[in-house]
């Protein structure tokens, strides 16, 4: 098992010491004569800063099929964010297109495809909606299928590598599934 630090500036008796509690906490539930089929390295920790945004209270990541990683917290100020490791993909009062500037969401509440696209869900956090990456923008009064949606999005949202987009909100006060067709 490797365990790399990205970042020389931190003390190097830090990296070991945290390398040593891992290797040991590894070693504890590993047999003996196991080998790890993987190495690991820190992509990004709270601290660093990514696309020009603090990365802090970070609460969820998710991995693509293609091996990249985004991942989601609270940067400084509150604001919530969804970022890729290179990049901020989403971010609380980002203009993500049209004029649509993006509410407080739910970190937790993201979705992430191969095409490095990030979809979130907000209900009551000052707007309620589901929200990509590409501009996409759905809120309540917006008519689905002859349905229109009064709300109350759920705390998940589903993002397909077509693009393809799965969440569920009130329909004028009954709840439903919503997809692209």
């Amino acid at each position: 098992m490797m365990i790399t630090h990205p970042r020389p500036n931190r003390p190097l008796t830090r990296t070991l010491a945290l390398a040593a509690a891992t290797l040991t906490m590894v070693l504890e539930k590993a047999p003996t004569h196991a080998q790890l089929p993987y190495e690991f390295e820190i992509v990004a920790q709270e601290g660093d800063t990514v696309g020009g945004l603090a990365v802090s209270g970070i609460s969820a990541a998710r991995i693509n099929d293609i091996g990249e990683v985004a991942f989601s917290g609270v940067a400084p100020g509150s604001v919530s964010a969804v970022w890729s490791t290179s990049s901020v993909l989403l971010a609380e009062g980002q203009d993500i297109g049209g004029g649509v500037i993006l509410p407080d969401f739910r970190p937790v509440t993201f979705d992430f495809n191969n095409a490095g696209v990030a979809a979130v869900s907000s209900s009551g956090f000052g707007g309620d909606g589901v929200f990509t990456s590409t501009g996409t923008a759905i809120t309540p009064g917006t008519t689905i299928d002859g349905a229109t949606i009064s709300g109350n999005f759920d705390v998940n949202v589903a993002l397909s590598n077509n693009g393809d987009l799965v969440f569920i909100a009130d329909v004028e006060t009954a709840p439903g599934v919503f997809t692209t067709t």
